[in-house]
């Protein structure tokens, strides 16, 4: 009798540690948070290799206080040519809460488009708290342009979204991936026999999808940009327009070296 009740006892303590072992294997808790030190003196270099290689280095250079709220003013060494670097580097940026958030506003970064200005109003880059997949922020509006005397109306969305989150071996997280996408439409008003006609240029496509890494306790370490679009076929209506008729161009962005200051 006592023999059966040790081996139950047994039996009840390997299946108790054996669903002990199985959640933490099926629900990783990563407790890194700091994917972006912005401490004073930090600074990183970059390359970028896409039509041409270019390098970019971008340092904290002070703070500044908007709407109560306390950012980091990141400067780059001109010209900055890589995209993500320019959206840290010409805006400002504060983390919150696991979150790097961008304030300031983005140019066009695509061949031949108007120089547009989409406004980055706390626009949240990645969020350690969210799973991938989640969209973070979303900035949508209609710009009305004028070039070569034709009347363009321009929609674009601009979104964020959380991508993988990497562990390290201790189960801490060790980088966190998170996508920027820019899809753009275009609409053209084309005058045709004094009849002011609204003509597709552009067919709503995303343009531009930025996929960024970032590493636990020192900032970007990647980024893939894809830009590319193609127009629609306007024949000899279209030659007034400066747009290349398509466009395509992928760049890879390595980090070469990092300072994270005390």
């Amino acid at each position: 009798m006592k023999n059966w009740i040790l081996l139950v006892l047994c039996a009840i303590t390997v299946f108790a540690c054996s669903s002990d072992d199985s959640g933490n294997s099926q629900d990783p808790q990563p407790q890194s948070l700091d994917f972006f030190p912005l401490n004073a003196d930090s600074y990183w270099t970059f390359n970028n290799e896409g039509m041409e290689t270019t390098m970019d280095s971008i340092y904290v250079s002070g703070t500044e206080t908007v709407a109560g709220n306390s950012y980091t003013n990141l400067n780059g060494q001109e010209p900055v040519t890589g995209f993500m670097a320019r959206v840290l580097s010409d805006n400002l940026v504060r983390t919150a809460n696991g979150q790097l958030i961008v304030q300031g506003s983005l140019g066009v970064p695509v061949e031949g488009f108007p120089e547009i200005s989409l406004p980055l109003d706390d626009v949240i880059l990645f969020d350690t708290n969210q799973q991938g997949g989640v969209v973070l922020s979303t900035v949508a509006n209609q710009i009305e342009e004028t070039i070569n005397e034709i009347p363009l109306v321009i929609d674009y969305v601009l979104t964020t979204t959380n991508g993988t989150t990497f562990l390290n071996s201790d189960n801490t997280a060790g980088s966190i991936t998170a996508e920027l996408t820019l899809n753009l439409s275009v609409v053209a008003m084309f005058d045709i026999g004094g009849i002011s006609l609204p003509i597709d240029v552009l067919a709503a496509q995303d343009v531009l999808i930025a996929t960024t890494t970032y590493d636990s306790s020192s900032g970007m370490s990647s980024s893939t940009v894809v830009v590319e679009y193609e127009l629609e076929d306007l024949g000899v209506i279209g030659d007034g327009l400066p747009f290349p008729p398509e466009f395509a161009e992928e760049v890879l962005t390595t980090r070469l070296n990092f300072f994270i200051g005390e």
